[in-house]
């Protein structure tokens, strides 16, 4: 039931005893998870009322639907604790920085946050990371587009992450899934194409470094 997004979404998800997820549409996730035996108990969180529905009609005729809770909800907001997991995919990365802005000091108790956004995941590793979470998990799946998939966890030792790092996944980066190099290859064709047409001097050396940058991982594999 699960496309190759949500599968790589889920395929970071630990085993635990209860999984949340925020902006659960169809519950196809929790249902996957509950149904795997990944977690024990789901919450399915949405904050309108219509994904909701689909949900429980996704749960209607499954013999885990006793383990899910529906709620309406923004965020984490309305979830009793504890949660074990919880995952937040397919939202803009501003959306999912509201959401742990407003419970910070809950989703700093959580010892997996999953997360996948539809673009800017630079930003989004940027902000976990100043708000004293690590980066622990990386994933990348495609079907259309890239999606990449980052796990976080409340910081235990505080890692220093370079600029290339925050804007390509350090944990990606020693991976060097093939998916990931091909990632990286369309990447490096659009930014020589940036520099050779942009003309201001210090963004065209910008693209430039980025390009060596993205070089030396590839060449590394070559």
């Amino acid at each position: 039931m699960l496309d190759v997004r949500l599968r790589t979404v889920l395929s970071l998800v630990e085993p635990c005893k209860v999984l949340a997820d925020v902006g659960t549409d169809h519950g196809y996730l929790p249902l996957e998870a509950l149904k795997s035996g990944i977690c024990e108990h789901a919450f399915a969180a949405d904050l309108n009322e219509l994904p909701l529905k689909r949900a429980q009609d996704t749960f209607a005729q499954s013999d885990v639907k006793d383990r899910v809770v529906f709620i309406r909800c923004s965020g984490i907001r309305d979830i009793p604790d504890p949660i074990d997991a919880v995952v937040i995919a397919g939202m803009g990365a501003e959306t999912v920085m509201q959401i742990v802005t407003e419970d910070l000091e809950r989703f700093r108790s959580i010892p997996q946050i999953i997360l996948q956004v539809n673009k800017d995941v630079e930003s989004l590793r940027r902000f976990m990371v100043q708000r004293g979470f690590d980066i622990v998990d990386e994933a990348i799946t495609y079907k259309r587009h890239y999606y990449v998939v980052v796990k976080f966890a409340p910081s235990a030792s505080h890692p220093e992450y370079n600029p290339f790092q925050l804007k390509y996944g350090p944990i990606l980066l020693s991976q060097k899934d093939p998916i990931f190099l091909n990632h990286l290859t369309s990447r490096l064709n659009h930014v020589l194409d940036l520099a050779s047409r942009v003309s201001h001097e210090n963004k065209r050396e910008a693209f430039v470094l980025e390009a060596d940058a993205i070089r030396n991982v590839l060449d590394k594999e070559s």
